[in-house]
Parts: C-alpha cells; sequence; structure tokens
C-alpha cells in the first residue's frame, strides 16, 4: 500500500482526474465512491448524495446474498465514516442530525434483508452513537435564541429510540446518553425506570417471596435502562439498584456482570465485594480474572500477589508463572523459576505437563517424561510433532525420535491416507535422528523399527510410494 501511494504521488494530477473520470459508469458502487470524493469541498452537495443514499436504504427491499454482503458492508462502513467526517467539521446540525436519524431508522429495513448482518448491526451501533454526538451539536444550537429551531424533547426522544431497539443497534444509547442529557434528565430517567420496575413488582403474582425475581418482559427492559443510566451517571448504588430491584439474591453469572459494570466505572472496591466467595467450574476462572483486574485497579498489590499466588499453585503452568512472577519482588521471583520446573512436574495432565516444561527450556525433564509415558502420547495428536523438532533441536533425539514413531504408527494403523504426506516426513526425521542415537536404550533400533512398519502395512502402497529417501 505504501508503495502504491509512493507511486501515486508521482503521477500527474490531470492524469489522475482522467482515470478518474475514464471510471464513471463502470459500476454503480464506484459511481457513489467517486462522488462522495468530488464532493467533499462542498458540504451541501455530499448532504444531499448522503440523504439520496440513506432514503435508498429505507426504500429498498432486494435481497442481499452472503455473496453481496462484504461490498454491502463497506458501502455502509463508508457512508458512516463520511457522516463522522460531517459530524467533526461542525457542519449543518440540523442537517447532519436528520441525516443520522435517517440512517438509524433505516436499520429495520436493512438488516432483515441481507443474509449475514453481524456486522451491519455493529455499523449501525456504531450510528447510534453518531446520533447522540449530533444530537448533542443539535442541542447546543437550540440554546442559541437567534436561530429559529425545531426543539427536541431529548429524554422523551431517547426513550423512544430504546422502543425501536429489536436488533440491539441501541444497546449502549444509555450508557453514552451522558453526551446529550444533563443530569437531572438522566436522573428523572432513571426514576422513571425504577417505577417501572416497582410497578412490575406490585402487578405480580401475590403470595410470592420477599426473593421473588420479576420475570417481566417490561421490568427487565427497564432494569437494563437503569443500568444503562447508572454507568452514564457513573453512580455505583444506582447501578447496584438497577440489578438488586429485580432480584435479591443475584447468581453468579450476575454477579460477574455487576463487577464488570462497576470496574468499568471506575469503582474497583465495589466490584471487589460482588466477587466474594467460592465460585464454581469455568465462572470461577472468570471471577479471578475479575479480581485480578480489579486488584489492580484498587492498586492492591498484596492482594493482587495472593491471587496470583493461590492462581500458580493451583495450576502451575506458564501463564500462571508469568503473572506472579510480575507481580513479586527480585527475591520471590528468583525461587519461582528455580522452582517452575519442579512445580511443572506435578501438572496432572501429560499434554498440559509437557507443554509447560518446553516452554519453562526444561528440556530433559520434559524428554525423561516422555520416555516413561510413551503410551500417554497416543492421547496427544499431531502436538508430538511440535515437541519433537523442539526436542530434536535441544539435543534430545531419542525422545524426539520416540514422538515420531507414536505419529507414524497411528497414522498407519488407522489408514488415514490424506496424512500419509506427514507420516513421510516424519520418517524422514526418524533418518535424520538416527545418526544422532548411539543408544536406543529399550526401543528398537531405527533399521528394526522400519523393518516391522514394512512387514505390517506392505500394503499401503500410497504411504510407501511417497518416499523418496532411503531407508535401512
Amino acid at each position: 500500500m505504501n508503495k502504491l501511494i509512493a507511486q501515486l504521488n508521482q503521477l500527474n494530477k490531470d492524469e489522475l482526474v482522467a482515470f478518474i473520470a475514464r471510471l464513471q459508469g463502470e459500476s454503480a458502487t464506484l459511481d457513489q465512491r467517486i462522488a462522495l470524493l468530488v464532493t467533499k469541498p462542498f458540504v451541501s452537495d455530499r448532504m444531499r448524495l448522503l440523504q439520496n443514499r440513506v432514503q435508498n436504504l429505507k426504500g429498498d427491499q432486494s435481497f442481499i446474498s452472503y455473496r453481496d454482503c462484504g461490498s454491502f458492508e463497506s458501502e455502509l462502513d463508508e457512508l458512516v465514516t463520511v457522516v463522522a467526517e460531517l459530524l467533526e467539521q461542525h457542519s449543518d446540525a440540523n442537517a447532519v442530525f436528520m441525516l443520522v436519524d435517517g440512517l438509524m431508522q433505516s436499520h429495520v429495513n436493512v438488516i432483515e434483508r441481507v443474509e449475514e448482518s453481524f456486522f451491519v448491526g455493529e455499523l449501525y451501533q456504531q450510528t447510534a452513537l453518531l446520533w447522540l454526538k449530533a444530537a448533542s451539536q443539535l442541542r447546543e444550537l437550540e440554546q442559541e435564541p437567534k436561530d429559529a429551531h425545531t426543539v427536541y424533547d431529548w429524554p422523551q426522544l431517547v426513550l423512544a429510540k430504546l422502543t425501536e431497539n429489536e436488533y440491539g443497534v441501541w444497546d449502549h444509547l444509555l450508557e453514552n446518553s451522558a453526551l446529550l442529557l444533563t443530569d437531572d434528565e438522566l436522573t428523572q430517567l432513571a426514576l422513571y425506570f425504577e417505577n417501572t420496575i416497582l410497578a412490575a413488582q406490585k402487578n405480580s403474582t401475590q403470595g410470592e417471596s420477599c426473593h421473588h425475581v420479576v420475570d417481566n418482559f417490561g421490568a427487565r427492559h427497564a432494569a437494563l435502562g437503569l443500568e444503562g443510566i447508572a454507568i452514564a451517571l457513573k453512580d455505583p448504588e444506582l447501578l447496584e439498584k438497577s440489578m438488586l430491584l429485580r432480584n435479591l439474591e443475584p447468581n453468579e453469572l450476575q454477579k460477574k456482570h455487576m463487577a464488570k459494570k462497576l470496574l468499568s466505572i471506575g469503582y474497583a472496591q465495589r466490584a471487589i465485594i460482588w466477587l466474594q466467595g467460592e465460585w464454581s467450574g469455568h465462572v470461577r476462572y472468570e471471577q479471578q480474572n475479575l479480581l485480578d483486574a480489579c486488584y489492580q485497579a484498587a492498586g492492591d498489590n498484596n492482594a493482587l500477589v495472593q491471587l496470583r499466588r493461590e492462581r500458580y499453585e493451583t495450576e502451575p503452568n506458564v501463564t500462571n508463572l508469568r503473572l506472579l512472577i510480575a507481580v513479586s519482588n527480585p527475591q520471590e521471583r528468583q525461587i519461582l523459576e528455580l522452582g517452575a520446573s519442579t512445580r511443572a512436574l506435578e501438572i496432572k495432565y501429560f499434554s498440559i505437563r509437557i507443554n509447560v516444561l518446553l516452554e519453562l527450556g526444561a528440556f530433559a525433564e520434559a524428554a525423561d517424561q516422555i520416555m516413561v509415558n510413551t503410551s500417554e502420547l497416543l492421547t496427544v495428536g499431531y502436538v508430538a510433532a511440535d515437541w519433537a523438532k523442539s526436542l530434536a533441536i535441544q539435543g534430545y533425539p531419542l525422545a524426539a525420535a520416540v514422538c515420531y514413531r507414536v505419529l507414524i504408527v497411528s497414522t498407519l494403523k488407522a489408514a488415514r491416507s490424506k496424512s500419509y504426506h506427514y507420516a513421510v516426513s516424519y520418517l524422514h526425521q526418524l533418518c535424520v535422528l538416527d545418526v544422532a542415537i548411539t543408544n536406543y536404550q529399550e526401543h528398537q533400533a531405527h533399521r528394526e523399527f522400519v523393518a516391522e512398519m514394512r512387514a505390517q502395512h506392505a500394503r499401503k502402497s500410497a504411504f510407501w510410494s511417497k518416499i523418496d529417501f532411503p531407508l535401512p
């Protein structure tokens, strides 16, 4: 790309203009891109062009197949980028807001006619943030009495947009609404959402316990709304209320969600409170990751070291070791590094144990583990080839040969013809390694291994025909 730009810079401007002019008419998509480029200095012309494109998005009913999604997404991405540029230029605030609002109104029609719409949905979520910025620019203009503009009820308009959220494009509207709404307006919206939840509680089935979870569609959306307002206001009490109003006994997933949100608005210590207790399964792993992030944000190095030490003690892999070393003092760091190989030998799972030893550079220990647990190699698959390569380079040819042999035998026994070329390459490596192995110990010599393979798999001509190197 840099080379292309350098070459284009060497061309005469008239030549480039003539070339672009010749491209006009070759395709509708290209014509649109050229039009956007040439109208850049002329804001009013560019605005009309964009308005026409938005109208087409709102009215077009043609299906966009998976094959055409890429080009359509590129066009939509370009449209969103140009709108963002207009906002940065502080162009006609009212016109830009109407443009962005119209673009957002097209989202249902567009998403429903696109076969693969994940990235399209993301683009509309980006545009929703542009909508907030455009609205805030227009609201600033509304404060100037010398100009006559339509005055919007912005809190009500925000609420109205949330009712159009069938495809989640407005999901982050409230979280970012401080761009547009005042603290008083946000507080009033919070009260509205809170009252909605309380009304749902009042109307729920009588006789339920005080820990009854209000499972009402309107209440759930109100709780999400209250959460969004709390994030916009960076109000931890309101954020916690958004959950506790509906459920006084949140489960681990809900606690994790609350901790992440509290951490995101700068309340690490409060987030830690939500992460207490013994969690189960994969959620425990996420709990520990969140605690790690919270301790870092709170500057609590003692708690961070303790957490990472416990994680390493439980699972002495290289990742946990490096994380612990990063926060340990020099003396502890030296002790950890010296004892890492010994700890790795305690890892229950064979493949993880070998991987950790190799990552630590404990090649002798890894080779010994492979020689002692040769039968385990059948469970690890083609990762054994990577182990063999590393061990061969580090001077452990017999352990490497054992890995290659297991792979060859398993491939031929299963008659995996599509993998024969791998088995051939492993056999070639065995021939190379044979030169370096002076003692095969209890294992067959290279010549004996090859002879046995010939005897057992003589009829697998698809394998033997691929060999183009001498065998003993």
